[in-house]
């Protein structure tokens, strides 16, 4: 392991045989992507959306917000909007 910038990479040499293999040589053929590699990298992002090993930055972020505004409404700052003042004020509709 060594760091590149600020981000760990890590190398890993792994013999795949039987089904993986076959797994792998499908997905190469079939052209999810161009190198076993990048398949392994998919795989890794698919392995995490089924199961959540690691929360997307997208949902922190939005869990960051969601704390924000209420500390803001707690603190009497802020104040949560109606389903209709919200859609007055954005013109968004459900």
């Amino acid at each position: 392991m060594f760091y590149y910038g600020d981000k760990k990479v890590v190398y890993v040499n792994v013999d795949f045989e039987g089904v993986p293999k076959e797994i792998l040589d499908a997905g190469i053929r079939r052209g999810y992507a161009k190198t076993k590699a990048d398949l392994l990298r998919l795989a890794l992002l698919a392995f995490n959306d089924k199961y959540s090993v690691i929360e997307a930055q997208e949902d922190i972020e939005n869990a960051r917000d969601v704390q924000r505004v209420d500390a803001s409404v707690a603190s009497g700052k802020g104040r949560w909007l109606s389903s209709a003042d919200f859609a007055k004020r954005t013109g968004v509709r459900r």
